[in-house]
């Protein structure tokens, strides 16, 4: 048994993934730079857990735990500049002004896929969350790369759920009395004498 957060991810990257269409990668580690000559490398997403918030008054032993976790979806664009018109050397369009529109049309496309009505449960069980929302979109400097430029930022997607907590509440033992008798040694030195 695990806890949610676990499943919820796991169906955020599948959602991700049936969506690329090949157009961006959903990676399992933070992506490195690797030069942008692959159409496949040029956008990739990282999907991993970032925090939880319990309800306190939802309750502290066992049974059902009011929990709001928080995801951070890591986007990363690589670019090269590109000339418009190949025959008109004054036509390029610079490597940070690509990173920059692609990593706006990519945030764009991920807010749409995970915010879509069709993912209001992002793809889990009705009722195993709500109220999914991407909260925030922040989109990072732009980073010099040999001949590309890098975009990172992240969106924070966040849902409720409930968590079980199993296990018993502990009972309080009962008091035990018990005499105990030490008898008289010499040899050890460690007799117990009543007090007097």
């Amino acid at each position: 048994m695990s806890m949610k957060f676990i499943n919820i991810i796991n169906s955020v990257k599948t959602i991700l993934t049936d969506a690329s269409g090949g157009g961006f990668q959903v990676v399992d580690h933070e992506p490195k730079s690797e030069g942008s000559k692959d159409i496949n490398d040029l956008k990739k997403v990282l999907v991993y857990f970032s925090s939880d918030n319990f309800d306190r008054n939802s309750g502290t032993t066992n049974g059902t735990l009011q929990s709001k976790p928080t995801f951070k979806i890591l986007l990363q664009v690589s670019a090269m500049g590109v000339f418009t018109d190949s025959d008109d050397p004054s036509s390029l369009v610079s490597a940070e002004a690509m990173a920059n529109t692609q990593w706006d049309l990519f945030a764009s496309q991920i807010f749409l896929i995970l915010m879509n009505a069709k993912n209001v449960f992002l793809g889990l069980a009705v009722g195993e969350i709500s109220n999914r929302f991407i909260d925030t979109i922040q989109k990072g400097e732009i980073i010099r790369d040999g001949d590309d430029a890098v975009i990172l930022g992240t969106m924070d997607l966040t849902c409720n759920t409930t968590e079980i907590v199993s296990g018993e509440i502990a009972t309080v033992g009962t008091d035990v009395t018990s005499n105990l008798t030490i008898g008289d040694d010499t040899e050890q030195n460690s007799a117990v004498t009543e007090p007097q």
